[in-house]
């Protein structure tokens, strides 16, 4: 960090904001967004994320989330995966001790169970095998979650709450979990997500190409027929109720000994990720930033995945009306008093992008602070009778 001025809570060509609350550089930012120095940071926080939805239409909407959005219903990070499966890594590790000690000082699943595949494949030591495959079950178990509280269904609700016209949201995930999926049963959110409608559901990318419309409803013009609340699932590595059936893509629990779809962390995941399903789901996603007037909202995702971060800093520096809105849960940082507080890891994002264009915004927080903050458009919020409901309850 470069001293109290890199300490932002905010940052983008257009607003800055402080850990402390103060507002620097609004003289020399072309822009009138400021906030009343009676409000606190937090609050002038909050009042951003609601002006900037507020205050920019974008015709395409996508979230790109990861590990960090399912941390609330017991989901791991990096960390605390490791941690779940320390016996069965040290097993591993024990093939390969010295090498061990560097992964167990940095406790990168990633980079140790790609280490352990290509060691195996080289040595064919007896038992490894085995443990390599145990320890995948470890991941897979300590993915395999239970959704709590309500904020998956919060971003479900605020997402779907547009012109039904518009194009789907949409969201991409890396998580295997069906967190999103369980949120979207329990709140009447339909999901658009690459499998058939009929049993047993198999994936075709054709799907995605399909929309919902209400053919009984008498609208002047056809496009107004559109079913609200659908929204597009795009799982990038997979899901822990995807299995291989007859060279068929099927959803389902997996039986008793069968392997779901899933790319596990490890480096192998480039090369999986060119292997269908999971190619349709990223060429989608390329797609998608290619297109005009998106916005990319990225929270609980930690960059770390090459091939995905490759395909945001194209849309970055190429397309001239895509933005990118970035929820960081920063690093921990000393501020006045000796109290201690959460800023954007500035040089981690100057890292990845190389410089910090106009077309990305920063913020600092949490997957399920940032739902919170995020308004929700009363406008197009549907009722259970399905009628469109303005701000004063007047139908539309």
């Amino acid at each position: 960090m470069n001293g109290n001025k890199e300490r932002y809570l905010v940052y983008s060509n257009a607003y800055r904001l402080n850990a402390d609350g103060q507002e620097p550089d609004k003289g020399s930012i072309d822009n009138d967004t400021t906030f009343s120095d009676e409000i606190n940071a937090d609050d002038k926080k909050k009042s951003f994320i609601r002006s900037f939805f507020n205050d920019n239409l974008f015709r395409n909407i996508a979230l790109l989330t990861g590990a960090g959005s399912s941390v609330l219903c017991g989901g791991k990070i990096r960390d605390g995966l490791w941690e779940a499966c320390k016996k069965t890594i040290a097993l591993i590790g024990g093939h390969f001790s010295e090498k061990f000690k560097e992964y167990s000082a940095t406790k990168d699943i990633e980079a140790f169970l790609s280490y352990a595949i290509q060691y195996d494949a080289i040595n064919k030591e007896d038992g490894l095998p085995e443990t390599i495959k145990k320890l995948k079950a470890e991941i897979r178990k300590a993915c395999t979650l239970q959704l709590s509280g309500c904020t998956h269904e919060e971003i479900l609700k605020k997402m779907t709450a547009r012109k039904a016209s518009l194009p789907r949201t949409e969201i991409f995930t890396t998580n295997y979990d069906t967190l999103f999926e369980q949120a979207a049963k329990k709140s009447g959110i339909i999901v658009i997500d690459g499998f058939s409608f009929s049993q047993p559901r198999t994936f075709s990318g054709r799907f995605f190409d399909l929309d919902i419309v209400d053919r009984e409803c008498a609208r002047v013009k056809a496009e107004e027929n559109y079913v609200p609340n659908v929204i597009h699932l795009h799982k990038l590595h997979g899901s822990l109720d995807w299995v291989m059936e007859d060279d068929f893509v099927v959803q389902r629990d997996p039986k008793e000994g069968e392997d779901p779809l899933i790319i596990y962390p490890s480096k192998e995941k480039y090369a999986e990720s060119y292997d269908q399903p999971y190619f349709e789901m990223m060429a989608r996603f390329q797609s998608l930033l290619r297109k005009k007037d998106c916005l990319l909202m990225v929270a609980g995702y930690g960059f770390a995945d090459k091939h995905i971060n490759s395909a945001i800093i194209e849309a970055v520096r190429q397309n001239p009306s895509f933005h990118l809105l970035i929820v960081d849960y920063g690093e921990e940082v000393e501020v006045e008093n000796g109290q201690k507080n959460r800023v954007i890891n500035l040089d981690f994002y100057r890292k990845v992008f190389t410089d910090i264009r106009s077309n990305v915004t920063i913020v600092q927080g949490t997957f399920d602070s940032f739902v919170n903050d995020m308004p929700l458009n009363k406008t197009y919020r549907v009722d259970n009778s399905r009628e469109i409901v303005n701000r004063t309850g007047d139908e539309r």
